[in-house]
């Protein structure tokens, strides 16, 4: 058989095809965030992120919010990552609402972001420091500012909010 036989020129676009295919497979996995997840391109998509990951009590979530060191930091205080996930969910417990009032500009490198969680008796308020790298926007520190009564308890029918007179 002579090298340039059909057959020859099939095996070797074949195994060129595979090759490449390889490659793009092995590139795909490495790029991103060195933790292995897809970065967060926008700090909305960190925040729900972020949001979504505690309300299910999913750990590994929670830590691919995190930037470097509170990723370690936080990683430290649990023995592993379904510990911090009851953690984080126990924290959740009772809220329901979050929202975020202030949030970075997108085009900036930095920035805070206020977050209200409204339970059924009071609004606790969390200060969110986010940055972008080149693993995309992930929260440097997390900040309880203060919790306070809610002005209007949760469930409160309209109209019959407290101080309304009949």
């Amino acid at each position: 058989m002579r090298p340039s036989s059909p057959y020859h020129r099939v095996a070797i676009v074949g195994l060129v095809t595979v090759a490449i295919l390889l490659l793009i497979l092995y590139w795909t996995k490495s790029s991103g965030s060195g933790d292995g997840s897809a970065p967060f391109a926008t700090p909305e998509a960190c925040l729900d992120a972020f949001r979504d990951a505690r309300a299910d009590g999913n750990g590994s979530a929670y830590l691919r919010c995190l930037a470097e060191p509170l990723r370690s930091e936080t990683r430290g205080k649990y023995a592993n990552e379904q510990e911090l996930g009851l953690a984080i969910q126990s924290e959740m417990l009772g809220v329901k609402s979050w929202v975020v009032k202030d949030r970075p500009d997108g085009q900036s490198s930095k920035g805070t972001a206020m977050v209200e969680e409204g339970t059924a008796s009071s609004i606790r308020e969390m200060r969110l420091q986010l940055e972008r790298s080149s693993g995309g926007w992930r929260i440097a520190a997390i900040e309880k500012v203060k919790e306070r009564a809610a002005s209007v308890p949760y469930g409160t029918v309209v109209g019959q909010e407290p101080g309304e007179k009949k």
